[in-house]
């Protein structure tokens, strides 16, 4: 994550760069930050199930999204198209 914020911190001042760009500077952390359901990953990450439900309470307060739903938006550049 702190190759991430590096990377779109300038981006509060300045223009957001394109997704080709950052997705080719992240590797394989933009397919599970950005193209995936954010469950997928805390499943992956955390066998505790307590922990497992903080750390999706916690990423998902305030939204009405979903851990599994891939149109929730809920992922980082996830944009709405309907």
């Amino acid at each position: 994550m702190r190759r991430v914020a590096q990377l779109l911190a300038p981006s509060l001042t300045e223009p957001l760069p394109a997704q080709p760009e950052v997705a080719a500077q992240l590797g394989p952390t933009w397919s599970w930050l950005v193209e995936q359901p954010l469950g997928v990953e805390l499943d992956r990450r955390f066998a505790d199930d307590t922990v497992r439900g903080v750390v999706a309470t916690d990423a998902l307060i305030g939204t009405f999204a979903s851990l599994y739903d891939e149109r929730a938006g809920c992922r980082i550049g996830a944009s709405s198209t309907t």
